[in-house]
Order: structure tokens, then sequence, then C-alpha cells
């Protein structure tokens, strides 16, 4: 998987929110001859290039990736000219005085240095200024925002769940991303320096000479000098200045003179540059360089590890599947009788059914044979047992909470009237459930079923669904209020339509 097809997907997510099921399915049905992957990831990116490939496609994936790279040589060449100008800021010879070395060490390599350590030091505490003051300054800014934004609140709030649902799911991969973006005007700037370093050592006569305030004399300069030329002063000994370079090469500026011997000094005096660009390449450009593949790298695991095992994405798979589950007997596939609760009748698979736990929100009816029915031709989850929160009694709803946490990952269904409104409650339901605030990503998960891949307890399917059918304004106020909760493995489904939040 690319960045442009991670974008086309969610993009295309987006759109179909919008479309009626029967238009999804006869489109998706006309797009299965173009799709043969047999892993569930193969097929969801044929059929993102399908749909890229369709007359008056606009998908924008390609595009945006284009302009991404576009802008990162443009950001490349704004920062070469600045290193070239800031290279020759600090290596002007006007035949007076030589360049000193000790400023050109500190601006074109200590400096530098300093960044990239800083940039290491801010990535390896991100974990810890997410959870601190930086996030409750960024909750505040967002619950500001939304008191301020009057009739468009409700609006604001379902954007930010939406960016808090795809920061859970794609965080790492863009931690990633701008870490490997933070490196490209470091390595233009470092290109320019270097090569503006070369261009005027070799078409112009530079002077070299090291001179400070503090009182260092020849053999601290000479420690100095072995300490940073240590990577390579083993493989080319010539690169490195030696003492007799070192003690000539002092210089005053008070008097205009060298300190030592000025005639060794003018035999020597050139041979700095060749410390400073090693200094520039083994400490600067080589430490970017490793950290830009490193990103590249990274990111390109963490696309082929794109979490694609959420609720709506299995939808997708379905309606791709020639074989979609219908309701009825195993032996008879005419039989369409309704499904009842006594387990004589079984869904032919067209996915392998994935055992669940139902939620009763309040005073939701009991699971029907028409629910249960429901759930297993649109989603592929089978009950196995029935519980029920929201009540007046809270102990009550705790004991419900602990219990279904002891499930695992299996997939939990709430189960509400359509005409109950949500609140806080649900959403502190929501929140309770969400087993990320409890267990960490990659425990195996043997509950689930085939049809829905395997998750971690931090990655539990929930799905909310209103029974009876409810009205097209109710599902816009639930769909609009879920959406709000921000977790990308909460799926709010109908009968009769499919909305997600």
């Amino acid at each position: 998987m690319t960045l442009a097809d991670l974008i086309d997907l969610e993009v295309q997510l987006d759109a179909d929110r919008a479309l009626e099921r029967a238009t999804l399915r006869d489109r998706d049905a006309a797009l299965t001859a173009q799709i043969d992957a047999s892993s569930e990831r193969d097929r969801l990116l044929q059929w993102i290039h399908a749909l890229r490939r369709q007359p008056g496609s606009t998908l924008p994936g390609q595009a945006i990736a284009r302009g991404l790279r576009s802008a990162g040589w443009v950001v490349f060449a704004v920062a070469a000219v600045l290193g070239a100008g800031t290279a020759a800021g600090v290596l002007t010879f006007t035949g007076t005085h030589p360049a000193n070395v000790l400023v050109a060490f500190a601006v074109l390599i200590l400096l530098p240095l300093i960044l990239f350590a800083t940039q290491l030091a801010m990535t390896a505490l991100s974990p810890q200024i997410a959870d601190g003051p930086m996030a409750a300054l960024t909750r505040r800014i967002g619950a500001r925002l939304i008191s301020l934004s009057g009739e468009r609140s409700a609006a604001l709030r379902q954007v930010l769940g939406q960016a808090r649902a795809r920061r859970s799911m794609y965080g790492r991969m863009e931690s990633r991303w701008m870490w490997g973006v933070a490196q490209i005007p470091a390595l233009g700037w470092c290109v320019g320096a270097v090569l503006t370093l070369l261009c005027l050592v070799t078409f112009t006569d530079l002077a070299f000479g090291w001179s400070t305030t503090l009182e260092v004399s020849d053999a601290g300069m000479q420690r100095f000098v072995d300490v940073v030329s240590a990577p390579w002063a083993w493989a080319a000994p010539s690169l490195r200045p030696d003492e007799a370079m070192v003690a000539a090469t002092q210089y005053s500026r008070f008097d205009s003179a060298w300190v030592g011997d000025a005639d060794v000094a003018a035999r020597v005096t050139g041979r700095w540059w060749s410390f400073l660009a090693m200094s520039l390449l083994v400490w600067v450009l080589i430490p970017r360089l490793l950290a830009f593949a490193w990103s590249r790298i990274q990111m390109r695991r963490a696309l082929a590890r794109a979490p694609l095992d959420r609720p709506e994405l299995l939808r997708v798979l379905r309606r791709l599947d020639p074989g979609r589950l219908t309701v009825g007997a195993a032996a008879d596939g005419g039989d369409v009788r309704p499904l009842v609760d006594d387990g004589t009748q079984r869904p032919k698979p067209g996915f392998d059914v994935t055992a669940a736990q139902g939620l009763l929100w309040r005073d939701a009816p009991a699971g029907t044979p028409a629910l249960r029915a429901w759930l297993l031709d649109e989603l592929c989850l089978d009950i196995q047992a029935w519980h029920r929160a929201g009540g007046l009694d809270y102990e009550e709803e705790l004991r419900t909470i602990a219990a279904l946490k002891t499930t695992g990952a299996a997939p939990v269904v709430i189960v509400s009237e359509a005409h109950a409104t949500p609140d806080r409650s649900l959403k502190r339901l929501l929140a309770a459930l969400d087993g990320r605030r409890d267990a960490g990503r990659g425990t195996a998960n043997d509950g689930a079923g085939a049809g829905h891949p395997t998750t971690s307890a931090g990655e539990r399917h929930i799905y909310c669904v209103l029974w009876p059918p409810p009205t097209p304004e109710q599902k816009h106020i639930w769909g609009g209020y879920l959406r709000e909760v921000g977790n990308p493995r909460l799926l709010f489904a109908a009968p009769e339509d499919e909305v997600h939040p």
C-alpha cells in the first residue's frame, strides 16, 4: 500500500457514507471482475485501483502524493540556497584575516548537530508529551472552539471526533512521515553548505586559522580536533589536522599575524577545509541521510501494516464477494424461513460468522429472531449472550462492563431504541468498552472468526444498532453523535441503510 492508496481509501469511504446500499452493491458487483486477489488487504487495494480507473474518478490520492513530492523538492532547493548562503558567510576571506575554523565549525556543524539531537529527544519524549500538558491544552482549545462555533458546534464536534479516530489509526504512521519530512530541509541545507565549501576551495584561495578569547592551548585544540575526526582518522589520517598544523595556524586578530611560524602557516592554512568538509559529511549529512532512510523504511512498514480490520471495510469485502451470505437452511438454499432461536437453522456461509456479545441499552427489547437474522446477514455476527446496561442501577452496569471485558476482543453489539436520545452515559459506556485504555496492541485474539480479522483487546469492534428500524432523522442524530466518539472501530448500523461514524 502507498500513501496515495491510503488517502484514496479514506476519501472513498467518506464518499460512500452518503450513498444508498443498493447503489454501493451494484457498483462493487461490477468491480468484482477486476479483483482477483486472495488476501483481504490485496482485495481492498485492487478495489481502490479499480475505482481510480473508473471514468470521472475524482480520487485525489495520486495528485496529493505528487504534490507532496514536489513540495519536498521545493523545500530541499530553498534549504540548499540557505545553506549555501550560510557557508559563504562564515567562510568569507578578504585577504586580511583568515576564516576562523571554530566559527565555521560552530555554525556549520555544531548548531545543526544540536538541532538534530533536539529532534531525537522530542521524538523519544513524544508519548509523554502526548499525555501531558500539551494534550490537555489541545483539548481545551478544541472545547473553546466548539463553544465559540454556535450553530456549527455539532459539525465541529463530529470533525474533531473523526480526527481523533484517524489519529488513533494512523498516529504512528504520521509520526514516521513527519520525521522524514523534517529531514528534507536539513539535508538541503547541508548539501548546499558542502557544495559551497567545495566551490570556494576550488575557485578561491581560502585561508583558515583558529582563534578564541578563551585560554585554549595548542594541546587543547588538538584534543578537540582528534575527538571530532575520530570517525574517519583511522581510514584517512591525512584528513586529520596534526599537531604541527594546529600549532602553526593559531591566529591573533589583534596583531593581525599568526601566533606560530608564519612560513609554516602559509603552507598548511588551506588544509583545514578537508577537516570542515569531513565534519559536515560525518556529523551532519550522514546522520540526516540515515534518519531519512529510516523514516522511509518505517513508513513503508507502517503502510503495509495499516489497520484495515474496521467494520466498514469488512462490509466492503462482503460486497466484493460474489457468494454473499444469505439467511436460510444450510441444506436447502431455497429455505428462507425466519431464523429461530433454537439453533435449528444456520446461515449459508459467504463469510465465517463471528461470535459476539449483545448489549441492550436501556429499554431496548431483547434480541428477537428478526434482529438476530439481520445481524447474521448484514454483519456476520452471532450473538452468544445478551446483557443490559443504561438503567438506573449503575452497579449492575459496571458488572456488565466487567463481564464484557472478560470476553477479550469479541465484538460487542449495542442495541438501542431509535427514540432513545444518545447522551453522556452512552459515551461513557463506549469509552469503557474501548479496550485501548486497558490493553496494548498486539495481544492475540482467538475468539474472532475468519470473517473478522484477528485483533487485540485494544481493537474491539463495537456495533451500535438501532432496532426497530429508525427514521432518517433518528439515524442522522445517532450517526452524528457517534462520530464525535472518535473510535475508528465503532460502526453505526441500522436496518434498511448503512450509516458509518
